[in-house]
């Protein structure tokens, strides 16, 4: 069974997500912060993070930036409200040119959460 690690600081989110995915057939991990989100990546094997860029102790960014040095295999969704991080250049948002897999906007719709993730990392049977 694939395994997600969902990484917001908002409790609801991640609740919301959990149930989501996991009534989809995924196991389901939650972190509220990067640190937490290092920690449980290095002691389990996750296979997609889900992340909001803005998270207290460190940012989406940094995670991702450390995530993608470490566990490359790891595929990586984004979660943001917008700001400077997805602001589309014609090199494309600082998230893209990071290295994510997906970028889904604020307020969530998880119908799009649910076609990206099943995109990335199809449900087992």
């Amino acid at each position: 069974m694939a395994h997600i690690l969902v990484v917001d600081d908002l409790s609801e989110i991640r609740h919301v997500l959990r149930i989501t995915l996991e009534s989809r057939g995924y196991t389901v991990s939650e972190a509220e912060n990067g640190c937490e989100a290092l920690l449980h990546l290095n002691e389990n094997q996750v296979d997609l993070m889900i992340t909001d860029i803005t998270t207290p102790d460190m940012d989406g960014i940094e995670l991702i930036r450390k995530v993608r040095r470490g566990k490359p295999e790891v595929r990586i969704v984004a979660i943001s409200g917008g700001g400077i991080y997805v602001r589309q250049t014609n090199a494309g948002s600082i998230v893209e040119r990071i290295g994510v897999d997906a970028l889904i906007p604020k307020p969530l719709a998880l119908r799009n959460v649910i076609f990206t993730v099943e995109k990335l990392l199809p449900p087992s049977s």
